[in-house]
């Protein structure tokens, strides 16, 4: 592969040349991986700076001033046998820079990373990467790209019956692929090897990583009212960021309360993706916007407080989201959010709401940098479970 090496780059070259960086400038170098994203644009900028080059990509330039020699001899390339992994990825995410495809990037000597059919949308303004204006709702993008991972596992296993299927998927993407995983458990299933899910709206109560060797219930439900998953299937590697800092309360797409608080949530989360929103920002905007207009419809009283978050961004203008947190709190009390009903649980879905607003979505976004035990990320206990198990049967 010739210089430059930019986004997008991937291979073995880019191996050699991540395990250069690693050994020359260790505390900036990205990790290895085989893929040039978000983490080597950073460093190779950081670089680039240190020789007083302005922003770019690793060039000729950069190589000969710091004495990097590019391969001159071909690298083994990944084994011609592989397990086929079918991914979806997240609310506006980029096929390459996603973690579904980082996890697959991290075991891709075992794994061939697939990406169906699905437009990515959560859902409209075009504010994301994923598509354009006229992009299909949630709902509906999750139909096209279940359709789409099922035509392409009939099609490998059609070609070659012993092939082994690895399925995973993060945010919206965790939809079609429960989808596909309940599909391929009844018609497939000796072709099933594992899966995973990050920030997954369809994590059912007690889905964690690990059920019978150390893990953690996170508590709770995914936001969604469709849930699928056995919990004692160890196969399935459920990740819900529940560790992220305290000010920004857990992963709301993965994990709601349970009883009427979660009701109120979900309901709410059903109507927004009806639309077609293809960034998490508005997205989560228009769940927390809906929780009022839940609770009327349930027959709860909604005061001032509640109501302003009703009315979106401007309903709010009067309150700080602080404020009007803390305002919530008064309405909640110190109840169990399980077991809360009327106002209080309303109240307590919009706080979680506007808390998870506050924090960006945050945890929802940080699972390569929060860690599941000291030591250990989400993402990378994602590619730790594809590996265990990609590596116990030999590709066919």
């Amino acid at each position: 592969m010739p210089l430059p090496y930019k986004p997008g780059s991937s291979g073995p070259e880019i191996v050699a040349w991540q395990n250069w960086f690693q050994q020359e400038h260790h505390a900036y170098g990205p990790s290895v991986d085989g893929y040039y994203g978000n983490d080597e644009v950073t460093a190779v900028n950081d670089l680039r700076h240190r020789l007083n080059l302005p922003p770019g990509d690793f060039d000729a330039v950069v190589a000969s001033r710091v004495g990097y020699l590019a391969p001159t001899t071909p690298l083994a390339q990944p084994p011609k046998n592989r397990h086929l992994a079918v991914v979806y990825r997240g609310t506006g995410g980029i096929i390459g820079q996603d973690y579904v495809s980082r996890v697959c990037q991290g075991v891709s000597d075992l794994v061939e990373e697939q990406n169906p059919n699905w437009p990515a949308t959560m859902g409209g303004v075009p504010v994301g990467t994923a598509g354009s204006i006229s992009d299909p709702s949630m709902n509906a993008g999750a139909a096209t790209g279940f359709a789409s991972g099922k035509a392409m596992i009939d099609a490998a296993i059609a070609a070659n019956p012993r092939r082994k299927v690895i399925i995973g998927g993060y945010s919206a993407g965790a939809l079609p692929a429960a989808h596909l995983r309940q599909w391929m458990h009844d018609k497939y299933p000796d072709n099933y090897l594992c899966s995973f899910s990050l920030g997954d709206p369809t994590r059912p109560p007690g889905g964690c990583y690990y059920p019978f060797g150390g893990g953690i219930d996170p508590g709770g439900q995914g936001i969604g009212s469709w849930h699928y998953g056995d919990i004692t299937d160890a196969r399935h590697c459920w990740l819900t960021n529940h560790t992220a800092p305290p000010q920004m309360g857990p992963d709301m797409y993965a994990r709601v309360p349970m009883g009427t608080t979660g009701e109120i949530m979900q309901d709410a989360y059903d109507m927004a993706t009806n639309f077609s929103f293809i960034d998490i920002i508005p997205a989560t905007q228009a769940i927390v916007k809906a929780i009022p207009d839940v609770a009327k419809a349930a027959g709860i009283t909604v005061p001032a407080v509640l109501q302003a978050v009703a009315g979106g961004i401007g309903g709010m203008a009067g309150f700080s989201i602080p404020l009007l947190i803390s305002g919530l709190f008064g309405l909640i009390g110190f109840g169990n959010p399980d077991t809360l009903t009327g106002t209080a649980a309303a109240a307590a879905a919009a706080r979680i709401g506007l808390t998870f607003l506050a924090a960006g979505t945050g945890p929802h976004i940080r699972y390569e940098f929060d860690e599941v035990w000291p030591g250990q990320t989400y993402l990378g206990l994602a590619i730790q479970h594809v590996r265990f198990y990609a590596s116990s049967v030999v590709p066919a």
